[in-house]
């Protein structure tokens, strides 16, 4: 089910899996992300981007200045699909 609301909105392959990975293990850095979907960290950014810009994760920067990226909750998703 989860795969197919991802698909329905708009969300390629490997956007769904970075969604579903933040999900599932929650906030993570995006060194970890790479290693866990062993996807190249230049091409995951450009990903984040668009997930970010959709409104599906969201960013948080640490005092130290690192970048965590959490999944958006599934209600927030259904209300995005609804509004559509």
């Amino acid at each position: 089910m989860l795969e197919k609301l991802l698909k329905d909105l708009g969300l390629r392959e490997q956007e769904a899996r970075i969604y579903q990975l933040l999900l599932e293990d929650g906030p993570m850095l995006a060194g970890h992300m790479s290693k866990r979907l062993g996807v190249p960290r230049a091409s995951l950014y450009g990903f984040l981007d668009r997930l970010l810009v959709g409104g599906f994760i969201s960013q948080a920067v640490t005092s130290s200045g690192v970048k965590t990226f959490d999944a958006e909750p599934m209600d927030k998703l259904l209300f995005i699909l609804d509004q559509r």
